[in-house]
């Protein structure tokens, strides 16, 4: 269980390390206005969480970096208060089918221009089913299928080119 201190110092060092990818000084951390404790306490709380597990020391003159288990520490907490966390906004699916469909556009325009073929494209509706990637399946040396595997583990194949012409 950490204090009150040590929890504000180990989410200033995740805070800092997201933004900066480098290891925190004890420095830096002291001069947080929000901790009333002065660079040897800093140090002093920075070890006693090394110990823990929760942060690490690449070297003896480097600051502090969290842990995979310092992080985990930091978002249990984050979502068990829901401080830190943005309000969930509601999605906007208009703007995410305008997104698709041109996606679908561009796609179909690529996929005609590179076989010099004709491209069709078709999805199911944005409300039934979930494009959670897309294959690219060589049939022969210069033959492919393109497929979109959907939520309902139906296999659907979109388009599929016939030759595909020298370049």
């Amino acid at each position: 269980m950490l204090s009150s201190r040590q929890e504000r110092i180990l989410c200033k060092v995740v805070d800092d390390y997201l933004l900066t990818g480098q290891p925190v000084a004890s420095r830096s951390i002291a001069a947080d206005a929000g901790l009333d404790c002065g660079p040897s306490t800093v140090r002093n709380e920075l070890a006693l969480l090394e110990q823990q597990g929760l942060l690490s020391h690449p070297h003896v003159s480097a600051g502090r970096m969290p842990t995979d288990a310092g992080h985990r520490y930091v978002v249990d907490r984050m979502l068990s208060s829901g401080e830190g966390l943005l309000p969930q906004r509601p999605m906007q699916l208009s703007l995410m089918r305008r997104e698709v469909e041109e996606a679908m556009r561009a796609t179909t325009e690529t996929l005609s221009q590179v076989t010099n073929l004709l491209a069709v494209v078709s999805a199911p509706s944005l409300n039934a089913a979930t494009v959670r990637h897309i294959e690219v399946l060589a049939l022969q040396p210069r033959v492919v299928m393109i497929t979109t595997p959907g939520a309902s583990r139906r296999c659907s194949s979109p388009w599929t080119a016939r030759s595909i012409p020298d370049c």
